[in-house]
């Protein structure tokens, strides 16, 4: 991370100053960690545009037009700031002092951003028929994350990280059917022909006591293989118990999704009920009854017609290739033998670089957002039990303030410490009780405290047990000496 001489220059004054003005220990330790460090990149947008943007460290956001309004619901038309603040690595999350929790419980992250956005000086915000779509870098991709929404706290600007979604987009493991490898000195490397959707037969209504559902979804929310249909009804399976009091209830959010057996998608209804929350799902099959349904079944007939033509085209384009493939390799064989090793070795580099930027682009998190602000990509870990640890302090220090951090480098997480009633430090917010840890990992304990305004700190490597006492031993430091120890052991 990059210091700028402001900050650097600020922090050796706060150094050698001993005035009265001299910060407190606790001012001096979020001086010392804090989102500030984190550098804030702004990009002048306009509002009638589409927009891509692209962060420092890779983040990259996809800003359709007319995506921002003021705060009376207007269009902004005036030029924009669009701020962005990335926290991708446990070093930035620690100069930033974020944490992984979310009430309490403890987080694997993926990264965190943050995004503002202003016109003349007033926030704005996202309109709410938009949506920003990011894409966050990720070395070791992981299919269980969720998205969580940063809840700052206004007294000490910790985040609790809260409200998670399942909105990551899942990346197919293929997206060709089929893949030809060229010889290897063509530069085309490869042909690539595309995926076939076969469509998927209209159901008729044919029972007046069939449990039929009409829901008015827009076309772009329905799912692929229906979205060219119209007048489209679900039917209630068997596996469903339809209670037709619901039908009573006002819902604010209806969900379609499928499910792993063919032609069978679950609703979700989501509402207030007494000043409730509540939830109602049910098993269905899209239908239709009647001329909707024969006009469905006309255009399956013409959907499926030109699957098929698209499929026969498919085939010939692929035997034309082979053939091709087959004249070329032979032509190599006579013409190109003596330079065959010599462009065999530079398009071997040039595929592995393509392979590369593939394997980048398919590993990245994305997602979409309806508000700025802090959001981090995260999971919940599993098999973890109770652990006690008792952080002693040294006593020349115990009148300081501590900033105190567990971090569990191979599973990219960050709690934050606490201080107890008999003086020391553990990872509870609640005195007596014990945080549910992983047992027998490798974590590390990181202190950073200020004594007569120098600044010292404790990087001490432990394996978790159920109950354990760690007496730290401080080093004294600067801030840019602290930055660079965390980069070079993180």
């Amino acid at each position: 991370m990059r210091i700028t001489s402001a900050l650097f220059l600020l922090f050796l004054a706060f150094l050698i100053g001993c005035s009265e003005n001299a910060p407190k220990q606790t001012e001096a330790t979020e001086n010392v960690f804090n989102t500030q460090n984190l550098p804030t990149q702004v990009f002048e947008i306009t509002n009638q545009n589409d927009t891509f943007i692209t962060g420092k460290n890779g983040t990259k956001i996809s800003i359709p037009k007319n995506s921002f309004v003021d705060k009376n619901g207007n269009a902004v038309k005036d030029k924009i700031n669009f701020e962005l603040k990335e926290a991708l690595t446990l070093v930035d999350m620690i100069m930033g002092n974020l944490t992984t929790l979310s009430d309490g419980k403890i987080l694997q992250t993926g990264g965190m951003i943050y995004t503002n956005a202003n016109a003349n000086g007033e926030n704005v915000f996202i309109a709410k028929d938009k949506a920003l779509q990011i894409s966050v870098p990720a070395n070791n991709k992981n299919d269980s994350m969720l998205i969580f929404e940063g809840e700052v706290n206004p007294e000490n600007q910790s985040i609790n990280w809260v409200n998670p979604k399942d909105i990551i987009e899942k990346i197919k493991p293929t997206e060709v059917s089929k893949t030809i490898s060229r010889p290897i000195f063509d530069e085309h490397k490869n042909m690539e022909f595309p995926l076939l959707e076969v469509p998927k037969k209209p159901i008729e209504i044919t029972y007046e006591s069939e449990r039929i559902l009409s829901i008015d979804f827009e076309t772009k929310n329905m799912l692929p293989e229906l979205q060219h249909y119209q007048n489209v009804k679900f039917k209630v399976s068997e596996k469903s118990i339809y209670n037709p009091e619901e039908a009573n209830k006002t819902w604010y959010d209806v969900k379609l999704e499928k499910t792993n057996e063919e032609g069978l998608y679950k609703v979700i209804f989501k509402g207030v009920d007494k000043g409730k929350m509540i939830e109602q799902s049910y098993f269905v099959s899209p239908a239709f009854e009647g001329n909707d349904y024969k006009k469905a079944l006309a255009l399956y007939d013409q959907k499926f017609r030109q699957y098929e033509k698209k499929k026969k085209e498919i085939a010939e384009q692929e035997k034309r290739a082979i053939e091709e493939l087959e004249k070329l390799e032979k032509n190599r064989k006579i013409t190109l033998q003596k330079n065959f090793e010599i462009q065999q070795k530079n398009d071997a580099k040039k595929l592995k670089e393509t392979n590369k930027t593939k394997e980048q682009r398919n590993s990245n998190y994305r997602f979409s957002i309806l508000a700025l602000g802090w959001v981090n990509i995260d999971k919940p870990i599993n098999n973890t039990k109770p652990a006690f640890l008792f952080i002693k302090i040294p006593d020349e220090f115990k009148m300081g303030t501590f900033n105190i951090k567990l971090i569990f480098k191979s599973r990219d997480i960050i709690l934050p410490g606490f201080k107890k009633k008999d003086g020391t430090y553990g990872f509870s917010n609640n005195d007596p009780e014990p945080i549910n840890l992983p047992i027998g990992e490798e974590a590390i304990i990181f202190a950073t405290t200020y004594r007569n305004n120098i600044p010292y700190f404790a990087f001490q490597k432990i394996i978790i047990a159920p109950k354990q006492n760690i007496n730290l031993s401080l080093k004294e430091t600067t801030k840019l000496k602290l930055e660079a120890y965390l980069k070079e052991n993180i």
